[in-house]
């Protein structure tokens, strides 16, 4: 059996440490009994405590969230992030999530089931960003039988890069001179080949295999 994931919570509300760690299955996971109320101390303990996953509340990193998670990214590149919006905010989208590397995206009014369904899924080493069409997805599955990154054509590459910054079929098209038929149908190729069935699901392959290592630009 796999030692349990330990757990940081980052986030001005003390309680979600504690609420995370009844939420949790405690075969599955540790939190750390340290609660970081800023990001500087959230660096400071995740030197100390080297924990799995990070749960980090967006408020924190405001207004410069794609700083904030680009600084984690790099000083603990193996550390998953799930990021915890406010229940009024603007949702983030799918792809702008994945880009930036982020491996759970939750709000503080999801159910109990929600929470919990997204930690199983960083469990089995997937991606969750939502209750949607693109998640969860299982990276380990979609890469059993499929592409590995050093596979990739120069082509597929660059598609993944674009499908990253959001373009659409239509901008891809124009960005590599292509029609929006072939587009399509490049596509249609590069999602058998990852395993995968959406551009978002592409994105987070790309993510967990290295091609997208930083934000695409």
């Amino acid at each position: 059996m796999a030692d349990p994931l330990r757990v940081l919570a980052v986030d001005t509300i003390s309680l979600t440490a504690y609420g995370l760690s009844y939420l949790l299955d405690e075969n599955q996971f540790i939190v750390l009994p340290e609660h970081a109320g800023s990001c500087a101390q959230a660096r400071e303990y995740c030197g100390r405590y080297m924990p799995d996953i990070l749960v980090l509340a967006r408020q924190l990193t405001k207004p410069y969230l794609e700083a904030v998670i680009g600084r984690f990214r790099q000083d603990y590149p193996t550390m998953r992030l799930v990021l915890v919006d406010e229940d009024n905010g603007d949702e983030l989208q799918p792809h702008y999530l994945l880009s930036l590397g982020i491996t759970g995206y939750l709000r503080r009014n999801d159910s109990p089931e929600i929470w919990q369904r997204c930690f199983r899924v960083l469990v089995e080493g997937g991606v969750y960003v939502g209750e949607s069409e693109t998640s969860p997805l299982s990276i380990n599955q979609a890469n059993d039988n499929n592409l590995t990154s050093g596979q990739l054509t120069e082509r597929d590459i660059k598609l993944l890069q674009l499908l990253a910054n959001g373009l659409s079929n239509e901008e891809i098209a124009i960005q590599l001179s292509l029609s929006k038929h072939t587009v399509k149908n490049s596509l249609t190729t590069l999602y058998k080949q990852l395993g995968v069935q959406t551009r978002y699901q592409a994105i987070a392959w790309g993510i967990q295999a290295g091609v997208l290592g930083e934000q695409p630009t």
